[in-house]
Formats: C-alpha cells, structure tokens, sequence
C-alpha cells in the first residue's frame, strides 16, 4: 500500500519510502511542486518542519501518479527520513523560540529586524536540509564545483601543513590556558585522547564527514556511489582531514575541561565543546554554515574555499561584539588575522626551494607580507575575494588576473589549455593545464601532481639540490 503523497511502501511488515516520478506525470509533479510550496509556506510563518509525507496516512491505492523506478527515489527517500528523524524534534523548538514574542522583539530591539530574519532563514534551511541538485543545469554546477574543491585540495601536503595554524583561532575562542591544556594532553596521548573523544562527542566521530560543504556533500549522503569512487574521495581529504585534527582535539578538549571547570555537567560540556571547534574552526553541515554558503548552486560556485575564512570573519565579528577591553581586542585580531599570515608566509617559503633570496631584501619581504594580508583580509568578504589578487595585479603580474569564481574554475582552466594546445608547443604550461583540466573533470588532485612534476624537473636540471622539491614544488627565483 502507499501513501498519499508517494512516501511509504507496505512490505511484509514494514514501511519503505517510495516516490513517484514528477517526469511521468503532471499530477505527481503537481503534488511535488504544492508539497514545495506548503514548506515555504510553513517557513515563512516560522513553522518550518521537515518533509514528513511518510507518515501520512495510507490509502489502497493512487491513480496516475506512476513511481519513480530509479535508485534515486531509494536515495532520496531514505535521505528525508534520516533528515527528518535528526531535526524534526529540534525544529519544533527551535520554531518555538523564534516565534515567541518577547524573543523576537527582544532580538529586533536588540540587533535589528535583519538578524531575527536570518534565524528564519536559518532555520527554513535546516528543515529543507541538502537536497541536492535538482535538475540537469544544477547537478552540471554541483559537478564542476566540487572537482575543483578535490583538485585543489586532494592530498596537497602544503594545505595540510597549514592546517595546525588555525589554533590561534581556538586560542582566541577558548583562551591561551585552556589551548594550553588541550595541546599537552594531545602530546601526551593522541590515541588515546581520540578514542575518549570519539565516544564522547557524536560530532568529533564524524568530523571527517562533515568539516567542509564540499566533503560533506560528497560523502555525508545516502547515494549511488561505487566503492571505488567512495575510496578515491575519501583518500583525497585524508591528508587534509588527519593534520585538522591537530587543532581540533586540542581545541575540544581545551573547551571541554574549560566547561567542566565552570561547573557544567558532562552533556552540556560536551556540547559546548563541539560548538567551540565549529565556532573557531568551522564545519559543513548545512547548520553550521552562513546564509552566503547555504544559497543555491550558483552561489555556491563564489564561495568555494570560502568556509575557513568565513569562520575567521565570524571569529572577529564575535569578539568585536563581546570584548570589553580594546586591547584584548587588538591581541584577538592580532591572533585571528595577522599572526596566521605571517607564519603561513615563512612557512611556504620555508618548504618551498627556490625563492628564498626574497627574504634577505626588507622591501621584498614588506611587500610580500602586505600582499598576504591583503589577499587574506579581502578574501574573507564575498564579492572582495574575488579582487584578492589585487596586490598582483598593481604590479602587472599574471596571478593578478581575475579568471572568475574559484568554483568555474574548469572553465578559466579550458580556456588555457585551449590557448596552448594552440600554441602547438609541449611545454610546462601545456602540461600543467592538461593536469589541471584533467583532475577538476575526474576529481584528481591536480594542484599537488603539478607541485610535484615541477619540483622534480626542477631537481633534474639541478636548478635545486632540496629533495622537499618534489613534494613541495619549486618557486623561480625572481
């Protein structure tokens, strides 16, 4: 038997969520797109729930609305029902605190209508939960943006490196003391100290599942997937995902004992220390990011990489808010958005061969910190990170132009290779926008190969004696 709006398969004793196909019929697309309409409905009342057509009573039978017979009606239902079963109960209180009147007014009162509206939005959002694309031109842009996420990051040692300096963030979220007790008791036990976590905290198991959008999308799915693929993707963030974790169990155990030392019980100091790594380190689900990153495929394309700087700007705004003293104040934005760059700066050029001379030169290195500063300050604004380059291209250089959103970055990339192909000449350039073009469309690791073939030719042509070359690349000296 079915239900009424095509959820619920009575089979031998149980229930099995089917859907029917809004291609093969005009009254099961209509019953979808009135289902849609009713959940807006609901949202702007502040009543936004999840789709629960499953639970809907059952009838013998449904005329001229045929099933969907493809695996996605199987993915996608059981991915409503998982969704629902996690938020539904949060939803209804999360609804009720919106809508209570001395709440809102207090919040409108407070910060202005604009907030109270983005808790609706907010919350309008966790109901409807990542559906995914929804047509052929949504699933082309989802495709494009997350080959270059995995291109750009997959096992890209560099990256990884880079991970561990994001506690200066925690420093500031949790306090230098308690980063202090985290990082001893991580040096003392890592094993140890992540299987104690890992039991405790729901959140820290599944931290590989859900740090970024892009690999939450990708993995954090009921979905067809071969296990091969499933394997590649998931090697791909590895690297990534293991050096994260340097700054995350410090970080949680830190926020942890912190709250167990201001009398909290163990559920609540469990959670407060999950929201202290997503607060300073950020997270992927579709509860924790910004309006800007919850939007639709298009939008999404603007903020690839966007989800550790967004955390940086949040991290700011939020001490900005709260600190009393402006010289805390200025030891925080010293923390959030000075010191990270100038040790992200020393470390690539300690890695990398090649151009080291620069940092004998004041003026070289004045310019050099300046345009990182630049680059990272503006790249934590929407719309700014795409003139980032802006230091560059004062000068004239080729990084200083603007080749579109980092998501359609494929495009930019077949435009080149088209320009060498044309060239008729098989150099570095031909070769590396054959790697990249090659790993944004089969989900490669594009950035590190390159990294890697230059720094070996580089070690060939004895242009360097560093072995690091071929992990971490090779800079011409300039």
């Amino acid at each position: 038997m079915q239900s009424k709006d095509g959820d619920l398969l009575s089979l031998r004793g149980g229930y099995y969520p089917v859907k029917y196909d809004p291609r093969a019929s005009e009254r099961a697309e209509s019953h979808s797109e009135a289902e849609d309409a009713k959940r807006m409905l609901q949202g702007a009342y502040t009543s936004a729930t999840t789709r629960r057509s499953f639970t809907k009573e059952r009838v013998e039978e449904v005329n001229g609305r045929p099933l969907m017979y493809s695996l996605d009606g199987i993915y996608n239902g059981i991915n409503e029902v998982i969704h629902d079963l996690s938020w539904h109960e949060w939803l209804i209180d999360a609804n009720r605190i919106v809508k209570n009147p001395k709440i809102s007014e207090a919040m409108r009162e407070a910060y202005g209508a604009e907030v109270h509206q983005q808790f609706k939005a907010w919350i309008k959002d966790v109901a409807e939960g990542d559906r995914g694309a929804q047509n052929a031109g949504e699933k082309s842009l989802a495709w494009i943006r997350q080959g270059v996420s995995v291109s750009g990051l997959g096992i890209n040692v560099m990256s990884a490196l880079l991970q561990p300096f994001g506690i200066t963030q925690s420093m500031v979220r949790i306090g230098n003391k308690w980063v202090g007790k985290g990082v001893a008791k991580f040096i003392s036990d890592p094993v140890g100290l992540n299987s104690a976590i890992s039991e405790m905290s729901e959140f820290m198991r599944t931290r590989s599942l859900t740090q970024m959008r892009e690999l939450a999308e990708l993995r954090n799915r009921v979905k067809g997937q071969s296990e091969t693929r499933r394997n590649i993707d998931g090697a791909m963030y590895a690297l990534m995902l293991r050096a994260q974790q340097l700054v995350d169990m410090p970080t949680w155990w830190g926020a942890y004992e912190k709250a167990i030392a201001g009398g909290n019980d163990q559920e609540r100091s469990v959670a407060l220390a999950d929201q202290a790594v997503i607060d300073a380190q950020g997270s992927g689900t579709t509860k924790d990011l910004s309006a800007i990153e919850r939007g639709g495929p298009a939008m999404k394309l603007f903020t690839v990489f966007y989800s550790f700087m967004n955390t940086s700007l949040n991290m700011g705004v939020s001490q900005t808010m709260t600190r009393d003293s402006k010289v805390k104040l200025a030891a925080d934005y010293l923390l959030i958005y000075v010191v990270p760059v100038v040790l992200i700066s020393l470390m690539k050029s300690a890695f990398t061969p090649g151009d080291s001379d620069e940092w004998d030169d004041p003026k070289k290195i004045a310019l050099k910190l300046l345009k990182e500063e630049v680059s990272y300050l503006m790249g934590m604004f929407f719309g700014l990170r795409e003139i980032s380059g802006i230091v560059d291209a004062f000068q004239g250089k080729p990084s200083g132009e603007y080749r579109g959103p980092a998501g359609t970055r494929l495009l930019g990339d077949t435009l080149v290779l088209a320009k060498q192909v044309g060239q008729l000449e098989m150099d570095d350039g031909l070769r590396k926008a054959v790697i990249n073009v090659t790993g944004e469309l089969l989900r490669l690791p594009s950035a590190q190969i390159n990294r890697s073939i230059t720094g070996t030719q580089a070690l060939i042509e004895g242009e360097t004696e560093n072995p690091a070359a071929i992990v971490f690349g090779y800079e011409e000296p300039r």
